[in-house]
Formats: structure tokens, C-alpha cells, sequence
């Protein structure tokens, strides 16, 4: 039998660990190392980002950096240093008027404590913010200067695409939709910033609302998610959306059958779907799909 490492596991390793190392912050990380190991891992394992994240809510002192816990970042905040220049090359070439608002989306920096670099012209600042910076520049791109928009994000994180957003846009609402407990660390989040638009945050099965969106955005988690809650969020959200902007990385390969809805199929229930390249293309199965764009 293969073995496991689980998050019920997790608990009895890191208590070892601590009593070996005598330092929690290096047992945390040699327990990252052994959970990135090629071993069959169980669903459990994403139990450690929700961790961090609950951790995150209930201790100041672990929000204050959040963003570089080891658990966090194997799911958000892992953008390379390389990947961050690529965006900030394409910043540069298509959104120079966001290129020139650099120093109100450092914002997004302030909390959390995340792995900032050093690039030419904008000085320091992290590679996930430059990321945030690259969608508001698509979507700017695609949809025009979202004036008084409505906008859903499914999978948000902590916030931080709706804060940068929020501080290039002049949008009107913007709601959140995620997990139960990601929700309160969003909450948290936002609520360390004075926003200039205002959010919303709800689970799936909270939402009972019946409204229309301007804009429905999704990286990647949409496409992450399985196949029953993807249709449930097509027919809630993404199908009351005027437009939409999704980066996927699913749905292209015949493994996603009974996984994950294929284009195919999505095109099914969104018939004016777009395909468009991922630029920089960040794995060889993403692509972006969109709807509504400007003629």
C-alpha cells in the first residue's frame, strides 16, 4: 500500500519535527519539503492551504505573513521572479497608463509578508501583484475602461485581484465568491484597505440572488473546480454575465472527461465563448476563454 501523507498526518510529523529542529519556522519548512515529495498524497492535502488560511484569520500575528507560509504558497503566491518580469514586459507594452499607477497596486504588499523582487523602473514589488496587474490590463483591453461595472470573481484568494482592480477602475460592486472559510481571510483582507468601489463575499450555496453581471473573472480556480460545481456556477453566475475572462487549465484534453466540463461542452451553455492564448503562457494545457468583448 502507497503511502500517505495526509493532513490529519501533517500534525504528528510537525510535532516531531519541532522537538528535533527546536525551530518551528524550519520544521514548517522541512515538512513543506517532505509534502512536495513524489508521493501519492490524499485529498487531505489541500487541508494544509485552508490551514494557513484559518490560521491567518484567527492569529494577527500569522496575517501579518500569510502569504509566505509554506502552505499558502502552494497554492497562491508561488509567481516566479521570471514569470513576474514577463508580465511586467507585457505591462510595459500594453497598459503603460497601469505601468504609471505601480505605486497604488504596491498596496496589495503591504500585508501578508510576500516574496517581493526588485525590477527595473518600479523597484520592489511581488510577482503575484504584477500578475493581478496583467489581468486588469486584459481585461482593460477586452472590455474598455469597466466603468461602473458589476463584477463576480470566482476563487479570489485573499482579495487581491479586486483590490488591484479596484484601485485602477472605477467599477460600482464587486463579488466574491469562495470557499466558507477563504471568505473571512478575505474579509480580513479587504477590510485592512479604504476601497474606493464595494464587495460582496458568498459561498455557492449562499448565493440566492438573481442578478445580471457586467463581468465574471476566474484564475484558473473555475476550471479546478469539479464537474457538478462548474455547472452549478454556469448556470448561477456565468451565464447571467454580459462578459466574461477565465484563465484555465483544464478542459482542452480527454482526461478531463467526467472531471471537469471540456470546452465542448462549456460552449454548450456559453455558445459566444472565446479561446485566447494565455500570454505569458505559464503551462502548456492553459489558455484563457472569453465572451462579450469590445468589436
Amino acid at each position: 500500500m502507497a503511502n500517505k501523507i495526509t493532513a490529519s498526518s501533517h500534525k504528528v510529523i510537525f510535532s516531531k519535527l519541532i522537538k528535533a529542529v527546536r525551530n518551528p519556522r524550519l520544521a514548517t519548512d522541512i515538512l513543506y519539503g517532505l509534502l512536495h515529495c513524489k508521493l501519492p498524497v490524499s485529498n487531505e492535502y489541500d487541508d494544509l492551504y485552508l490551514i494557513a488560511v484559518e490560521n491567518a484569520v484567527k492569529n494577527s500575528k500569522a496575517f501579518r505573513s500569510f502569504k509566505s507560509h509554506p502552505y499558502y504558497r502552494r497554492v497562491l503566491e508561488h509567481v516566479s521572479f521570471d514569470q513576474g518580469q514577463l508580465y511586467l514586459d507585457i505591462l510595459k507594452k500594453d497598459s503603460p497608463e497601469i505601468i504609471d499607477k505601480i505605486s497604488l497596486l504596491k498596496l496589495n504588499d503591504l500585508i501578508g509578508n510576500p516574496i517581493k523582487y526588485e525590477y527595473d523602473l518600479i523597484g520592489e514589488i511581488s510577482p503575484t501583484t504584477l500578475r493581478y496587474a496583467k489581468v486588469a490590463s486584459d481585461l482593460k483591453l477586452l472590455f474598455g475602461n469597466l466603468h461602473n461595472f458589476s463584477i463576480a470573481e470566482i476563487g479570489c484568494g485573499y482579495g487581491g485581484q479586486m483590490l488591484v482592480i479596484d484601485q485602477i477602475f472605477n467599477i460600482k460592486t464587486y463579488l466574491l465568491f469562495d470557499l466558507f472559510p477563504v471568505l473571512k481571510l478575505i474579509q480580513k483582507y479587504l477590510e485592512s484597505h479604504l476601497l474606493n468601489s464595494s464587495y460582496e463575499t458568498s459561498t455557492l450555496n449562499q448565493y440566492d440572488d438573481i442578478r445580471d453581471f457586467d463581468l465574471v473573472i476566474s484564475n484558473y480556480a473555475f476550471s479546478e473546480l469539479p464537474l457538478p460545481l462548474q455547472i452549478k456556477y454556469v448556470e448561477k453566475v456565468l451565464s447571467r454575465s454580459k462578459r466574461g475572462y477565465l484563465t484555465m487549465n483544464s478542459g482542452l484534453n480527454d482526461s478531463d472527461l467526467n472531471n471537469h466540463l471540456r470546452i465542448n461542452d462549456l460552449k454548450k451553455y456559453l455558445p459566444n465563448i472565446e479561446i485566447i492564448e494565455e500570454k505569458p503562457l505559464t503551462s502548456s494545457d492553459n489558455y484563457i476563454i472569453c465572451w462579450g468583448r469590445m468589436s
